[in-house]
């Protein structure tokens, strides 16, 4: 970020740390999906679609919408 903006809004020029996901959360939210939801699904093959675009976005860094759309 160069020019009038930077000076105008005070920007800055440093990266900010972003808290990520690891792969504790990620064993967290696959036990909590299949051990301790008690959500009913439409039917059955809905919660593995559920479990199938969990590990996707792990795996690839996707958004949910890419996958459902």
């Amino acid at each position: 970020i160069n020019g009038t903006l930077k000076v105008r809004f005070e920007l800055g020029t440093t990266s900010k740390s972003k808290p990520v996901a690891g792969l504790d959360d990620l064993l967290l939210l696959l036990v909590e999906h299949w051990a301790r939801d008690e959500h009913v699904f439409p039917t059955e093959d809905d919660r593995h679609y559920v479990a199938t675009i969990l590990l996707f976005q792990s795996y690839t860094g996707c958004r949910p919408a890419e996958f459902v759309h």
